[in-house]
């Protein structure tokens, strides 16, 4: 089953936090290639997967909008591309939800339940 969005994009076009976080993992995984995931407040993930480059580590603090990486093909793929994916306390969710109510919803009371 495909847990994220794949979305289109250029060759090495950068990629960029959605928000303030922890970065958990920044290497390779399996079929999604090269990969960061980031932790952020309320239980909520972010994996950025297919990257051709990674620009942050494991441990390091990035803010909304910080470049993670660049987009690329790596992994099972084919074209360049970006698959993005939103975890809630370990369980996968609609990121389209996310990106439609913007960031507000991360420092909101929603979260806390």
């Amino acid at each position: 089953m495909h847990h994220g969005i794949d979305m289109a994009g250029t060759w090495q076009e950068e990629v960029r936090a959605s928000a303030d976080g922890f970065v958990k993992f920044s290497g390779r995984n399996g079929s999604f290639g090269k990969v960061v995931e980031i932790v952020h407040k309320h239980g909520v993930t972010t994996l950025y997967g297919h990257l051709h480059k990674l620009s942050v580590k494991k441990g390091d603090f990035v803010k909304e909008g910080d470049i993670v990486g660049k987009m690329g093909a790596t992994g099972r793929v084919v074209g360049a591309h970006l698959h993005y994916e939103i975890k809630v306390n370990k369980k996968s969710v609609n990121p389209y939800k996310f990106i439609n109510i913007g960031r507000e919803l991360l420092s909101s009371s929603i979260m806390k339940k």
